[in-house]
């Protein structure tokens, strides 16, 4: 999950995050507690207008407001059950709050969320039960939405109930790390299968497409894999549900290994997706770059802070507060390159590292600091370019990025916030055409061509780390002193490999 949960001693209305939860009633009005002090911090009169446009709310929903005076941007205000005996609903209603406060947080692209323990103060909701109802509500919500990278925050300032929810959490992720262990142990790696043996476990469907035999029934033919490799299925006499809009999620399947025309393929017996509880363990199926993701992100982050432009410097401090974990986690492709966790992490790195040394080389026409910005920020709007299947990786493409693409999305993001931040017009256009122009020419998919120095060594640095990553990961196929398969983002050139860093 990119999602991480944590519980502090501190009043919530201290915290510094996108938003908080206020245990609310069903009038959205001014009450004790938890409620009382959201209110009086945010400032009741302002607060209560906000609320009182929604005319009430049910128990189990939630609404959102502005956070007025609090630290925090935004204030969800999920209405819990009160304890009638816990045979009333309550905990499926108290499940609820936690669902509708995560899904308004995440809809608002919050990337944190601090949480009371909702419905056991003057409700009286036990404890323990709260606490279980909560922590596997949120829990349940991150492994669904395994491409949010959320922080959620528990906030309880008594001391008793610090120590029963951490121990409840403590407890909890025991056992999650028990279950994938377990399941670890079981996996077969596609890179161990062999013929004439049955296979059962949890893989990543690929490329699924439905087809039709001459004799008018219908088949699934795709294929599965793990970060070892991907073997070809097929499920004959299958009609759904699972079709094109589930490749790059996790699978539980069950089949026989067998050879065909040389070649190992599973049929299928049984294919459905994972189940959201279900122990599915990531690392086994996904694969992650081959980096320090936290150490890079650092390096970034110092990068950033060597500008001495303060303008080009505060649009890349407020892309990263705003976006940094999405960009710390996703892929930077569907496929063809960094496709993989972390991808567009790596990416922009090695960009940002060949950007710094190419400056240095060209300072009569180079601006380092708007050739710094634009290469941290091309790819951002990557995040909103994509849709991510439940193990992060892309699935396809949303209705935005269909529609408008990343160059477009992240010019207007940068046009946006350059207006927020008041940086003069002329350097937010710069960093504008920075992202429209990184393709280099209009059939690669620029919006319009390279017309500053800055914006052609863009493009060429782009196109250069693609091109070696796009090597890199043909290399590791293809044995020492042979010739790859034909690889069609090089035009369909076959490459030689005549080098093995691991031996030099």
């Amino acid at each position: 999950m990119a999602g991480t949960m944590e519980i502090q001693k501190i009043s919530i209305t201290k915290l510094r995050v996108d938003c908080i939860v206020n245990a609310a009633n069903q009038q959205l009005q001014q009450g004790s507690g938890v409620c009382g002090a959201i209110f009086a911090e945010a400032g009741a009169q302002r607060l209560e207008r906000a609320c009182s446009l929604y005319g009430g709310c049910p128990v189990g929903k939630a609404v959102l407001t502005p956070g007025f005076e609090l630290p925090a941007k935004y204030i969800i205000h999920a209405v819990g059950p009160k304890w009638s005996g816990g045979r009333s609903g309550e905990p499926e209603q108290l499940w609820s709050c936690y669902q509708e406060s995560m899904k308004l947080a995440m809809e608002h692209n919050c990337r944190s969320i601090a949480f009371p323990l909702i419905s056991s103060g003057i409700y009286g909701y036990p404890a323990e039960p709260a606490w279980k109802t909560a922590l596997r509500s949120v829990r349940s919500f991150l492994a669904e939405h395994r491409d949010y990278p959320v922080k959620v925050i528990f906030a309880v300032i008594d001391d008793a109930m610090l120590t029963m929810g951490t121990a409840l959490l403590r407890e909890m992720e025991e056992k999650s790390r028990a279950a994938a262990e377990k399941e670890r142990q079981r996996h077969v790696p596609v890179c161990s299968m062999s013929a004439n043996t049955t296979v059962s476990g949890y893989y990543v469907l690929q490329a699924p497409v439905m087809k039709t035999t001459a004799a008018g029934k219908t088949f699934l033919s795709a294929a599965v894999g793990d970060r070892t490799g991907s073997i070809p299925a097929i499920f004959w006499d299958y009609a759904g549900p699972i079709g094109r809009d589930e490749s790059g999620s996790a699978v539980f399947i069950k089949g026989q290994i067998s050879e065909f025309k040389g070649a190992l393929q599973i049929t299928l017996d049984s294919l459905r997706l994972a189940k959201q509880e279900e122990p599915v363990e990531p690392s086994l199926l996904v694969q992650t770059a081959p980096i320090d993701g936290e150490a890079l992100y650092r390096e970034i982050e110092e990068m950033v802070e060597t500008m001495g432009d303060k303008d080009y410097k505060a649009v890349c401090r407020e892309f990263l507060g705003r976006f940094g974990e999405e960009f710390k986690t996703i892929p930077a492709a569907k496929s063809v390159h960094h496709s993989f966790l972390q991808g567009l992490l790596m990416h922009t790195g090695t960009m940002l590292k060949a950007a710094r040394e190419l400056a240095k080389l060209y300072p009569a026409v180079i601006d380092r600091d708007l050739l710094l910005a634009g290469t941290l920020l091309h790819d951002f709007s990557k995040r909103e370019e994509f849709s991510f299947s439940n193990l992060g990786l892309v699935s396809g493409y949303s209705v935005k990025g269909q529609l408008l693409g990343h160059l477009t999305m992240g010019a207007m993001e940068v046009e946006h916030i350059a207006r927020e931040l008041g940086i003069p017009e002329e350097k937010s256009i710069l960093l504008q055409h920075m992202l429209l122009s990184h393709h280099g020419k209009p059939e690669y998919g620029a919006a319009v061509e390279p017309m500053c120095a800055e914006s052609e060594l863009l493009s060429i640095i782009d196109m250069l780390d693609s091109r070696m990553e796009i090597y890199r990961e043909n290399m590791e196929q293809t044995p020492l002193g042979k010739f790859s398969d034909r690889i069609f983002p090089l035009d369909g050139r076959r490459i030689y490999r005549h080098y093995d860093p691991e031996k030099q």
